[in-house]
């Protein structure tokens, strides 16, 4: 069974190992960018969260917004969280999937995906095609997207851009860990290219590359409307995530 208290620091970009997260007070763990949105401004905990804890997160971020996860049955930490003013803004499934059974299938889309480079052009319009796809502030975005490039070691983070008739449309991002353990992220697809497969078949991608690389497990937060789309690679739901926010 997998270990949530675990596994979590991974979903929200907290990894020490490869160079973005930073512990605060004794139970805090987060991730603090130059947005001023909540973007990547990100707070999990481990067990025995108390209320100085959430103090210490409040004072440091300021005025910043900020998004804490917590697990949906830890029911004590949410009242700590609600009675310190946070509120439950959405709740995400995060689900994992055994990559030694996973197998890539061949696309009928006319698709093609790159691995970008994580400076210059390429990255300016994976950043645009994510933001639009998210209906994001691109500014706010692409400020905290490349606060995780420039902070992750070199090596740990892919890039991910799909095109149709040579129309950038689709992106994913991979986060490989020490522990044989990758994280997919920001997997978009633009809204005119939406209901067409493009999803899932740049996330095989990003799967099957972990795969090759000897990755042994894929960690991902869902969207409520993206879960079957996750489901039908493989991944299976193994808990919920409240995200709570100021």
């Amino acid at each position: 069974m997998l270990n949530y208290w675990m596994l979590l620091p991974y979903l929200i970009y907290v990894d020490a190992q490869i160079g973005v997260g930073e512990r605060l007070g004794d139970h805090c763990l987060m991730i603090a960018t130059q947005s001023s949105a909540r973007l990547i401004n990100r707070v999990c905990h481990t067990p025995g969260l108390q209320e100085a804890d959430i103090q210490r997160v409040k004072q440091f971020f300021g005025e910043k917004k900020f998004s804490w996860y917590v697990e949906s049955r830890d029911v004590e930490s949410r009242l700590i969280l609600e009675k310190h003013g946070l509120e439950k803004q959405t709740m995400h499934p995060a689900m994992s999937c055994d990559l030694s059974t996973f197998e890539a299938r061949i696309s009928d889309t006319d698709m093609r995906i790159d691995k970008i480079a994580l400076d210059g052009a390429q990255l300016e319009t994976w950043i645009s095609v994510a933001a639009h796809a998210f209906s994001f502030d691109r500014d706010d975005f692409g400020q905290a997207i490349r606060f995780l490039i420039d902070n992750i070691h070199l090596g740990y983070v892919d890039l991910y851009l799909g095109y149709c008739d040579g129309e950038p449309m689709a992106t994913g991002m991979l986060i490989k860990h020490k522990d044989e353990v990758a994280t997919v992220h920001w997997i978009s697809t633009s809204p005119t290219f939406r209901k067409r497969g493009f999803g899932s078949v740049i996330s095989a991608r990003l799967l099957s590359d972990a795969k090759n690389a000897n990755f042994k497990i894929a960690l991902l937060i869902a969207s409520v409307l993206g879960k079957p789309v996750y489901e039908s690679l493989g991944f299976h739901e193994y808990a919920q995530y409240d995200v709570y926010g100021n």
